[in-house]
C-alpha cells in the first residue's frame, strides 16, 4: 500500500508489522513515526476490522494519529488519507488515518 501519516521508514531500517484494532468510529492510537500502511482488513470473518502497519523498529518516536471508520461516500477528514474498506457491524465502512501530532512527553 506505501502509505503513510508521517514518515516512511528508510530502505535498511529494521522493520516489523503491528496491528490496531478499530473498535469505534473514532480510534487514536500512539505509533511510530516511521511507518507505512500494509493493509486494512477484518482479522477473521465478523470480526473487528483493523489497520496493520509495517513500523520501523529503531529510532522511530511515537506519534498520535486517528483512525476513522466512516459509511462509504461519505468526506473523509480535512487531513485524513483514505486507507480502504472493512466490515464493519455488519456494513462497509471507509476507513480514513489523520495525523496528529507527536505523542507528548508528559502523558
Amino acid at each position: 500500500m506505501a502509505v503513510t501519516l508521517c514518515l516512511a521508514p528508510s530502505a535498511d531500517e529494521p522493520r516489523e508489522i503491528v496491528s490496531y484494532l478499530l473498535a469505534e468510529h473514532q480510534t487514536v492510537v500512539a505509533v511510530p513515526a516511521r511507518h507505512l500502511v500494509d493493509r486494512v482488513g477484518n482479522l477473521d470473518e465478523g470480526s473487528a476490522p483493523a489497520v496493520w502497519l509495517d513500523v520501523a523498529t529503531s529510532r522511530a518516536r511515537p506519534v498520535h494519529v486517528r483512525f476513522d471508520l466512516l459509511v462509504p461516500g461519505a468526506s473523509g477528514p480535512a487531513r485524513g488519507r483514505f486507507l480502504g474498506r472493512v466490515r464493519w457491524q455488519g456494513d462497509d465502512a471507509d476507513v480514513y488515518g489523520t495525523y496528529l501530532g507527536p505523542v507528548s512527553a508528559e502523558n
